[in-house]
């Protein structure tokens, strides 16, 4: 439906409290980089710097948009962070080989900022 935000085509929900911003890593909230190594194996790191203190909230959605995994959730000062993924689901099962979606929510005093991006995870 046209009320539902774009990002639930990439794992998102539907609701109108978000821009997704297709192409753009980079807000006047946060700025989030790819992650690297990017295809992984083993783990991956996802880095991204906040300009403002903000709550974050990091989740892992498959191709079909079920949330695997939170792997942040928190409120943060300003500053630099990364934050790893060993490519495991919630529960602790490995999660298959496969395009992952990482989402990286930042909540602060001056709004709302919404980035997503793609993992590719390889599995031997």
């Amino acid at each position: 439906p046209a009320f539902w935000r774009a990002s639930w085509n990439i794992g998102g929900s539907p609701g109108t409290d978000d821009i997704y911003r297709s192409g753009q890593s980079s807000t006047e909230i946060i700025s989030v980089f790819q992650n690297y190594p990017n295809p992984f194996h083993e783990s991956t790191i996802i880095p991204y710097q906040l300009h403002t203190s903000a709550s974050v909230k990091i989740t892992v959605f498959n191709l079909s948009g079920k949330p695997l995994s939170i792997l942040e959730d928190g409120n943060k000062s300003e500053g630099f962070y990364r934050t790893e993924w060993k490519g495991f689901e919630q529960n602790g099962k490995k999660a298959p080989a496969g395009l992952y979606f990482y989402r990286i929510e930042a909540i602060s005093a001056g709004g709302k900022s919404i980035i997503t991006k793609k993992a590719l995870l390889i599995r031997k």
